[in-house]
């Protein structure tokens, strides 16, 4: 924890204060002393449940506003660098690239790459 830096451990801050310093609980049950310096936010994150959510199929997902996702491989080769070639074959360039032909491989900071 730092000054002036919003934290996110507290549970509740209604023991009182010593001094220069607050007494903490945390949700594990320990109380801690914090400097008076610091801040929190007070309260709950809102939609706890998000990540519990399961869509269950594609269908819900359109009712939701989400389009498919086609891979490139699956599209022609006007459509997508990897677009094309008969059955299951390889991309054949040796970097993945984006519909917008932009390399997605990390380059060194400060060293452009032209195309």
């Amino acid at each position: 924890m730092a000054p002036d830096r919003q934290e996110r451990r507290c549970k509740r801050s209604d023991y009182g204060q010593e001094g220069d310093v607050a007494h903490v609980r945390l949700p594990s049950g320990e109380v801690r002393l914090v400097s008076l310096d610091y801040h929190a936010t007070i309260g709950q994150i809102g939609n706890i449940e998000h990540e519990a959510i399961t869509i269950g199929k594609a269908g819900k997902k359109r009712w939701l506003g989400i389009r498919p996702t086609v891979r490139g491989l699956a599209m022609n080769p006007v459509d997508h660098p990897h677009g094309g070639g008969e059955g299951k074959s390889g991309q054949g360039n040796p970097h993945p690239v984006t519909p917008w032909v932009n390399l997605l491989r990390v380059t060194v900071p400060g060293i452009a790459i032209i195309f």
